[in-house]
């Protein structure tokens, strides 16, 4: 899928799946769920942010052009692909790319092995 989108130009605003993106706006949003008083919460609270720092280091290590980056589909789990069997092979079968965009190929990939 990520090979065959590689001259993808679309002509809609592009969604841009940046470290803002995928990872502080989710925490941002998280936030008001966690109470600063118990120390749970603020344990849980502490491992989101590490977590999400070292996310972000390892990311901006990924070239940001080339096959590593680019299309993507966005939405990508077991959901949203079904597997076409022939004889010679299984071929999967990707849809709705309505949060498709730009970004790093590894959060397609990520999304879909983590379920």
């Amino acid at each position: 899928m990520h090979k065959a989108s590689d001259d993808f130009k679309s002509t809609a605003y592009p969604r841009i799946f940046d470290t803002e993106r995928i990872l502080h706006k989710p925490l941002h949003l998280m936030r008001p769920f966690l109470n600063d008083s118990d120390s749970q919460d603020a344990a849980a609270w502490q491992t989101l942010q590490q977590t999400a720092h070292l996310a972000q280091t390892l990311l901006e290590k990924i070239p940001s052009a080339g096959g590593s980056f680019g299309s993507i589909h966005g939405d990508l789990h077991q959901g949203n692909c079904h597997f076409h069997s022939t004889e010679a092979e299984d071929r999967p079968q990707f849809f709705d790319f309505s949060n498709a965009g730009i970004g790093w190929r590894v959060y397609d990939l990520s999304g879909f092995f983590c379920l």
